[in-house]
């Protein structure tokens, strides 16, 4: 979802820098990373420009103001205590009119609300929405104020719904119009707002 002629990206959650290779090799930019595992960061340097280890809501970026052009927070913030606030202090190495990509697990989605509504079900699993490491849970109106709030104009927002027949079906059926009830997933490209790019500040 990152924009085409992206120069200078940050990854944050990187993982063992998957996505960053991907977006290497298709935009020739430069990446980097930051990563709270230390065995998927030493992986992700063998692929990106570097990594930095830590928790990326309490490293303090050693890049000046205004740096990339591209922020990318994929399946990450979920799993932090304020993403909001982290968002706004990472603005400041964003330069003006730059990009940020987000990817959330949506908490709409009726693969779990049904087991919520009929059942009264709410369970922790290993992956997915309810995944047991998640702090946060979002739908799309939540996530949009969380990027709006941190300074970005949101301008696409994407719904993947998974590719079971019967979603997909559901999906066409309606026109779209329930795509929110089956996606799993929620993905936002923002641009960083007239006002914040003026001034640097989130």
């Amino acid at each position: 979802m990152a924009p085409a002629g992206v120069r200078r990206v940050l990854d944050v959650g990187c993982a063992t820098g998957k996505l960053g290779a991907l977006l290497k090799a298709r935009e020739g930019c430069e990446v980097h990373g930051v990563e709270i595992n230390s065995a998927a960061a030493e992986q992700a340097r063998l692929a990106l420009d570097s990594v930095m280890v830590g928790d990326a809501e309490k490293l303090d970026l050693p890049f000046p103001d205004g740096f990339f052009d591209c922020l990318i927070y994929a399946d990450v913030l979920e799993h932090l205590r304020n993403p909001q606030e982290m968002l706004l202090r990472h603005t400041r190495h964003l330069a003006p009119g730059g990009w940020v990509v987000v990817s959330v697990p949506n908490v709409r989605s009726w693969e779990t609300l049904s087991p919520l509504i009929f059942r009264g079900a709410w369970r922790y699993q290993e992956a997915g929405v309810l995944d047991q490491t998640h702090l946060r849970f979002f739908t799309r109106r939540s996530a949009q104020e969380m990027v709006e709030g941190a300074g970005y104009r949101v301008v696409r927002t994407v719904y993947n719904v998974p590719r079971s027949r019967g979603s997909r079906r559901t999906n066409r059926l309606t026109c779209g119009l329930l795509r929110e009830f089956l996606a799993v997933q929620i993905l936002m490209l923002g641009q960083k707002a007239a006002e914040t790019a003026a001034d640097g500040r989130g």
